[in-house]
């Protein structure tokens, strides 16, 4: 049985990317999304149209 030591080793395209990166050269990606609510109706009606389609569906059980 393998010790638990809280770490993995790096893939090793992981593992070029952690030795090339530097100051100079990032060469990580992040990304943010930020999600409004679109302008219009609001809740209830997509409750509403969300159960009409559910009464729709067949039942699985």
């Amino acid at each position: 049985m393998r010790p638990l030591l809280g770490t993995e080793l790096l893939a090793p395209l992981d593992l070029a990317f952690w030795h090339l990166e530097s100051d100079a050269h990032p060469m990580h990606l992040g990304a943010l999304a930020v999600f409004a609510p679109p302008p219009g109706p609001g809740r209830e009606l997509r409750e509403k149209k969300f159960m009409k389609i559910i009464s729709l569906a067949p039942e699985v059980l």
